[in-house]
């Protein structure tokens, strides 16, 4: 039996009238369906292709616009320099003197560097005054030194003694009546004074001086 290929199956390439064992005709059939499937599966794939090529092109605008917007607040944000908060005095005598012996005066207040005892004092936070004599031989050693007029509130003194306990060592915090300004920090030769607690610029001078600054970091 043989059929006209157009009347089973259409094949554009073919001539017209063109003659088909049953055969060729089925097979003609299933290689048209397997294009037709092949193609279907393309359009399938374009398709979702496509749909992640937009997910992806969102998730990126998203996230560089998210970049944007933290690079804009990040330069918006203040930054503190340390330097401007700063006071630098000229290094006096490292010369050890006896305890009660007098000496030139302090060229700052409180002292950041000069004539000392020859005994520092242990890294802590006390509630009662020493000596500057003793304090400035714990600057020499590199360490910070936080005073605070004893007028100031308690939460001011509980703040200042919570942010102390950050540090295991090189830190020592007193009272001092001849402060002229409410908190101080001293590093050897260097003096920052604040009028409130001011955490940010307290870790910052902290961080930038401690066990850093001082003609003998190396001892404890």
């Amino acid at each position: 039996m043989v059929l006209k290929k157009e009347s089973f199956w259409k094949n554009p390439n073919a001539m017209s009238g063109e003659i088909f064992s049953k055969k060729e005709a089925y097979d003609a059939q299933k290689q048209e369906k397997t294009r037709f499937q092949k193609r279907r599966n393309f359009g399938k794939s374009a398709k979702k292709f496509a749909v992640w090529i937009v997910v992806l092109m969102t998730v990126l605008f998203t996230g560089a616009g998210a970049l944007v917007s933290l690079q804009n607040t990040s330069s918006q944000a203040p930054r503190i320099s340390i330097e401007d908060y700063v006071a630098r005095f000229p290094i006096q005598s490292r010369e050890h003197i006896k305890v009660g012996e007098s000496h030139p005066a302090y060229n700052s207040n409180p002292p950041t560097s000069g004539w000392h005892y020859e005994e520092e004092a242990k890294w802590r936070i006390y509630d009662e005054e020493l000596p500057d004599e003793q304090l400035v031989h714990n600057l020499e050693h590199c360490g910070i030194w936080i005073s605070y007029q004893p007028a100031i509130s308690s939460s001011t003194k509980s703040a200042i003694a919570a942010f102390a306990r950050q540090f295991p060592t090189k830190i020592i915090v007193t009272p001092r009546a001849k402060n002229d300004a409410p908190i101080s920090l001293a590093s050897w030769g260097l003096l920052m004074k604040l009028s409130d607690f001011d955490q940010d610029k307290m870790g910052a001078f902290v961080a930038a001086f401690i066990n850093k600054n001082g003609p003998e970091c190396g001892t404890q």
